[in-house]
């Protein structure tokens, strides 16, 4: 077979824009200790209720959310609101799959009820599923909000001032709703209302809206400086207030509330559309940063579109208040050139991030997408015909009982993918019908279906990832590591790879030249497959210089062709090898070079020579074939091949 290595080179447009976000950081974003304080996450909301929720909250009534965080030791903190002038409802209990421990902190019931009740938790959370069981007759519900406080103190959560909590009694139609605080320190100043079926509070300067509107509002404000904080709900139909503070510790990371951003043209870039600086050349780009953005109402958080200057997002939190994985994108870019978005955080999305979205094929180009967090999304980053992109060093999760996608590429050409890390996915990595694409130094953990998987594809490295834990949910099949299905041509490389407890390492289907060197492969239940076929079988296929170890089954192949295994390492599978219905199937590279170690060959390395007759003269390799089901290795290894 004819070996081809991929032929493509980071762009060069790619390493300015890298520099011009170093440019943009180092000139405008602030420095961010691992000691800042604020906003570190909030609960993305989960519709159920009743029996339908019966999976998570046994046959009580319940109201639920998932919550991501980013640092240890954050205060969670969930509000609750029940009732239309009355509340006939009890919280039973309130749970999560983490073993946080909350503790109740205020329940104010002049009219409707509120609650509030805390917890720490010890470590980031990922996808945790907060439950809220409630009894009694509850025709609107319960309605919910968690968030998380970085910087506070485990065992001094709240100011100590006497003025703190604070509750009020509004109820007048469409009337102010006031209340205050007196903070002893720095705080992370909340209020929470209770609304009569009515619009969001209109707030005071200073105050970000988290959740507003309907039954429930929860806005927020960092006093950086202890005093009096005043709070002012108006043109709604608000019912009673609640005010707290969270005392914070270290550098507050304070994000300003801004409504969805639309960029339509270059001439969009101004401050009323979120603009903090820049002209958009790549020396000088337009900024846009340290905004949190409710995303509502069927509006993407930041949309922008038919542009070619350059600009920076960066720092921006960007939070999906609809019903979840509804129909919008956390942020567009449609018909882009030079665009970089890194450090930010997008939750609850049908689409984290999308270049075109409602599926129309809108080409972009040059985008640097680095160092954000895109959580509880349908399909977190969905890129269509892209052409020169980087998505580097990301974190993408989802809710393991409810497996999203992570990253899908589209016809797709000169794509890197570096350093991510991608957990709890249905498929974290997916490319199809594209072209001269790297995927290299990924984490992939935890996937429902496929951890990486390559369609309709060619010119392509797959190279020094690790994936692991992939296993098949519902009917859909064993979960796959690594899967290139109808791919042939020019470089088609997986190589150095660590692929770890899937139910199948590698599967090659309907493909031709795919170079499989260099990983190492383990405790999967099948390590390499070549399984056809399914429209077509896969042929020219070289497996080369693998560790194959302790696999249900090390390495099948199936109605393949002129393919070639050796110089690899097969330990300890309970299976070592199948070659059945194949043609012109070698598994050594012929005399001297050898075949492959098998760590239960059972010859003897007495002679030498291509017919081994040479006697006595051992050689390093056995003296008889080793034979395994419906093939064999005419020249085994004596020891574990080394590379020399």
């Amino acid at each position: 077979m004819h070996l081809r290595r991929a032929r493509f080179a980071r762009p060069i447009i790619m390493l300015l824009l890298m520099s011009v976000a170093a440019l943009a950081v180092s000139q405008v974003k602030p420095v961010r200790a691992d000691s800042s304080s604020g906003l570190d996450g909030v609960g993305n909301r989960i519709s159920c209720g009743g029996q339908e929720c019966s999976t998570h909250c046994g046959d009580q009534f319940c109201a639920v959310q998932s919550l991501t965080t980013t640092k240890n030791n954050d205060a969670i903190i969930l509000v609750a609101e029940c009732g239309f002038l009355t509340c006939n409802d009890s919280i039973s209990s309130i749970t999560d799959n983490s073993g946080l421990e909350f503790a109740p902190r205020v329940s104010y019931s002049p009219n409707d009820e509120l609650w509030e009740f805390s917890a720490i938790a010890p470590s980031p959370l990922t996808g945790d599923r907060i439950n809220v069981t409630y009894s009694g007759n509850p025709p609107y519900g319960l309605s919910i909000q968690v968030i998380a406080v970085a910087g506070v103190d485990p065992s001094a959560v709240f100011d100590s001032d006497p003025s703190i909590p604070a509750t009020v009694t509004c109820g007048v139609p469409m009337g102010d709703c006031v209340g205050s605080v007196t903070t002893s320190t720095q705080d992370f100043v909340i209020a929470i209302v209770s609304i009569n079926d009515a619009g969001p509070c209109t707030i005071p300067s200073g105050f970000t809206q988290i959740i507003g509107g309907g039954s429930l509002e929860l806005d927020y404000q960092i006093a950086s400086t202890p005093g009096d904080v005043p709070y002012d709900c108006n043109n709604t139909d608000s019912m009673s207030l609640v005010m707290d503070a969270i005392a914070l510790n270290g550098t507050p990371s304070i994000y300003q509330g801004h409504p969805p951003i639309v960029i339509n043209g270059d001439s969009g870039f101004t401050m009323n559309n979120g603009v903090a600086g820049g002209s958009g050349t790549s020396s000088d780009p337009y900024v846009i940063d340290n905004w949190y953005i409710n995303s509502c109402c069927l509006k993407a958080g930041i949309d922008i579109r038919n542009t070619d200057v350059s600009f920076i997002i960066q720092n921006v939190y960007i939070h999906n208040l609809g019903a979840p994985f509804n129909t919008i994108p956390g942020v567009v870019f449609s018909n882009v050139t030079n665009g970089v978005l890194i450090d930010s955080r997008i939750e609850g999305f049908q689409e984290g991030i999308s270049n075109s979205p409602s599926g129309v094929f809108i080409t972009s180009s040059n985008l640097y997408i680095s160092g954000n967090s895109v959580t509880g999304s349908g399909t977190a980053i969905f890129l269509r015909a892209p052409t020169n992109v980087e998505v580097s060093a990301n974190y993408v999760s989802s809710d393991p009982n409810s497996p999203s996608n992570g990253l899908k590429v589209l016809y797709g050409y000169n794509v890197w993918v570096e350093q991510n890390t991608f957990l709890n996915l249905g498929t974290a990595i997916g490319f199809f019908r594209s072209t001269s694409f790297l995927i290299s130094e990924n984490q992939v953990q935890g996937s429902g279906q496929t951890g990486i998987s390559i369609d309709s594809s060619n010119d392509f490295q797959v190279t020094y990832n690790q994936v692991s834990d992939t296993s098949g949910t519902g009917d859909g099949g064993p979960g796959v590591g690594v899967r290139v299905s109808n791919s042939g041509g020019d470089g088609l490389v997986v190589s150095n790879n660590t692929i770890m407890r899937n139910d199948v390492g590698i599967s090659i289907e309907s493909s031709r030249d795919v170079y499989v060197s260099g990983n190492t492969i383990g405790g999967n239940g099948v390590g390499v497959i070549a399984p056809g076929p399914y429209m077509t079988q896969s042929g020219d296929i070289a497996i080369v210089q693998n560790e194959i170890s302790n696999n249900g089954k090390g390495v099948i192949l199936h109605f393949t062709f002129d393919s070639v295994v050796y110089h690899n390492n097969f330990d300890n599978n309970y299976v070592q090898a199948i070659d059945t219905n194949s043609t012109s199937n070698s598994w050594d590279n012929g005399y001297p070079s050898g075949g492959n170690f098998w760590s239960d060959y059972g010859g003897v390395d007495n002679c030498s020579g291509p017919n081994q007759d040479m006697c006595p003269s051992p050689d390093g390799i056995g003296d008889t074939p080793y034979v395994f089901r419906d093939n064999q290795d005419n020249y085994p290894l004596m020891n574990p091949y080394s590379g020399q």
